[in-house]
């Protein structure tokens, strides 16, 4: 049994947690890094996991954990960039090896770029050794966000909603629930909700919890620090976590001197020997005997094979999907042009049949020779280019082939006509109607008038038709 609260409500095992998600929300000064170092020192003597850790933390957890701490820190034992970042996944799953990865010291593409590599390779080594495996994520926002896809996102998202096939369970953390990808938080079957306060994290505390909004508004509203609402297997228990037993390097400075923890440290020869693995891991990955070209990315690093893969995935997979648009569009001209082409065919067919009905005038009065045959297929598409126009533009045109036709019409009139604010027109121009021209506009005191053109326009690309006749179908 795990001790996680102080009244020992929660029995759970660390069963519990194998290949399962698990959520831990709240704000600043909640209690949620607390949670999170108890959940972690209640699973490592059973569960070999990676602790992804931004703001260089969790490193306390070695005063009484056996871990390594690698990264670019001045706690990192072993020295790591995205290039080998494949490589010690690999390790740390098929040698049960838990690793905290202190990523303070990278920047934010560098961080989503290791973290790609890494859990990228972790999926897959995964999916062979199927061994109980435990991920940490904190800030949880930053790399499954709400409103953006990216690489990372994709895998992290895999992880969380099919990882327990493989063993994998993930730890999500995070100061903004409704920052975290709804799909992905709504599957956590075990979540850990600390105080909120804005409304958005608040409503979507309402939507996991089956309480009544009211209920749910009123409890966390009153959570101290370190209380949290547990929700597993569709029930709500309010608890208080226990303190964490490990040294809290995030911790808020006090006035009191605290003397630094006794860490333990990384056997000399199995570091070592970690070094050498990476080393040839890395020398492998870069080597051109695969075929593959050397890759670059932003400050120049070289990355290992799996994210070099994932990414050549994916833009296959947005290839095909690019050329089966292009075909279905290309199969829709295709209709249209033999629609075009049928009507036009009915078009002149029935003209031929009405000239035949008609009987013939007398010689004496002079006859006009009949107006060409309209281009159907060209005025078909300029009907549609003027339908695919946005609505308050359709208006203005219609607005100045009724009132615009003899003379400029400045914006305030305009925006009379159409019922609008003149500041409508101004922060929208017609600039799809001049491109067409089918309007023109002249720059007076006043700011901008328009004329319709529309009138010329058809006389010029339908000599000979109906000018009339033709803006009635038009409009």
């Amino acid at each position: 049994m795990l001790c996680i609260d102080t009244q020992g409500a929660l029995a759970f095992e660390t069963s519990t947690f194998v290949g399962r998600s698990v959520g831990v929300l709240g704000i600043t000064d909640s209690g949620k890094t607390n949670t999170v170092a108890v959940l972690i020192e209640e699973l490592l003597g059973n569960l070999p996991m990676t602790i992804v850790d931004i703001e260089g933390e969790y490193w306390g957890l070695k005063e009484r954990f056996d871990l390594l701490i690698a990264g670019r820190s001045e706690h990192a034992e072993l020295e790591i960039g995205p290039e080998n970042a494949a490589a010690l996944a690999e390790i740390s799953i098929t040698r049960g090896i838990s690793i905290i990865l202190d990523l303070s010291d990278y920047s934010s593409d560098e961080q989503h770029a290791f973290l790609l590599a890494y859990f990228s390779r972790l999926w897959e080594v995964a999916g062979k050794e199927r061994k109980p495996y435990q991920i940490v994520l904190e800030e949880a926002h930053e790399f499954i966000p709400q409103s953006a896809s990216s690489p990372l996102k994709a895998v992290l998202t895999r992880i969380a909603l099919r990882g327990r096939k493989r063993g994998l369970g993930i730890i999500l953390a995070s100061q903004r629930s409704a920052k975290v990808e709804k799909d992905v938080l709504t599957q956590v079957p075990l979540l850990f909700l600390h105080r909120v306060v804005h409304p958005i994290d608040v409503k979507v505390y309402k939507d996991l919890l089956p309480l009544p909004p009211a209920r749910v508004e009123e409890m966390v509203g009153g959570l101290a620090q370190g209380q949290v609402i547990v929700l597993y297997q569709h029930a709500a228990q309010l608890v208080q976590i226990r303190r964490r037993a490990t040294f809290h390097a995030g911790a808020t400075p006090t006035l009191d001197a605290e003397a630094a923890p006794q860490l333990r440290s990384i056997d000399a020869a199995t570091l070592e020997e970690l070094r050498s693995m990476l080393a040839k891991s890395e020398d492998e990955a870069n080597s051109p005997d695969d075929g593959q070209a050397v890759r670059i990315y932003g400050g120049g690093r070289a990355f290992g094979k799996q994210f070099i893969i994932e990414l050549e995935k994916q833009m296959a997979a947005k290839d095909q999907e690019i050329a089966q648009l292009r075909e279905q569009v290309a199969h829709q001209r295709e209709m249209i042009e033999k629609l075009l082409d049928t009507q036009e065919a009915l078009r002149r067919q029935v003209a031929d049949q009405a000239s035949a009905s008609v009987a013939p005038k007398s010689p004496a009065s002079p006859s006009l020779p009949p107006p060409p045959p309209l281009n159907e297929r060209k005025f078909a598409t300029l009907v549609k280019r003027l339908a695919d126009l946005p609505g308050q533009e359709r208006r203005i045109l219609q607005v100045l082939v009724d009132h615009g036709e003899e003379r400029l019409l400045p914006r305030q009139e305009i925006a009379a006509w159409l019922q609008v604010q003149e500041k409508t027109i101004t922060g929208h121009p017609p600039m799809n109607l001049l491109r067409l021209h089918v309007i023109e506009r002249e720059l007076h005191d006043d700011g901008y008038r328009y004329r319709s053109k529309l009138r010329w326009y058809l006389a010029q690309e339908f000599p000979g038709q109906d000018i009339e006749a033709l803006i009635k179908r038009l409009f």
